[in-house]
């Protein structure tokens, strides 16, 4: 095999997917800890001297992949709360302007309205997260569509005196 595919092959392996990973260090764990007399009949000793030293380095790789996994994963999540509550507070101040176009969505039964691509209330609201635009081509007649997250519109039902005049 040649050396820049030996290379890609090296790090494709740490491109694990939890599952894998998962599958890795509970097997090599097993054969880490089970004992010369129960694998006698299974391997031969000398396979299971010879693995046992490479099964604790897998364990140990794949706890750690794991454990950036999960951190990557818990991050996410407190990225994602952070946000929602940084929203929240800024629901707190709306301009009128803001408050206009919330109401469309509070008082329709539509989570979908279009708005101009010039309106800077609407470009305010997608970078806090409140709206969100999926497309990336539009009618340029209707405008582009945009929906209320599912956070900002619970949140606005159960404190309607937000957008209040």
């Amino acid at each position: 095999m040649p050396i820049p595919e030996t290379i890609k092959y090296i790090l494709s392996l740490f491109k694990l997917t939890p599952r894998h990973l998962a599958t890795f260090a509970i097997t090599s764990f097993i054969i880490f800890i089970i004992p010369t007399t129960l694998t006698k009949d299974i391997m031969p000793i000398t396979l299971y001297d010879y693995y046992r030293p490479l099964a604790g380095f897998i364990f140990l790789m794949s706890i750690s992949g794991l454990t950036v996994d999960f951190i990557i994963f818990i991050h996410g999540k407190i990225r994602i709360q952070l946000r929602i509550q940084k929203g929240k507070t800024r629901l707190k101040s709306l301009t009128e302007e803001e408050k206009d176009i919330l109401r469309e969505y509070i008082g329709s039964k539509s989570r979908t309205h279009h708005f101009s691509i010039d309106d800077g209330a609407v470009s305010e609201l997608e970078a806090i997260g409140i709206l969100i635009s999926y497309v990336q081509q539009y009618n340029i007649v209707e405008g582009v569509p945009y929906g209320i997250a599912d956070w900002a519109l619970k949140y606005l039902k159960s404190n309607s005196h937000l957008l209040k005049k």
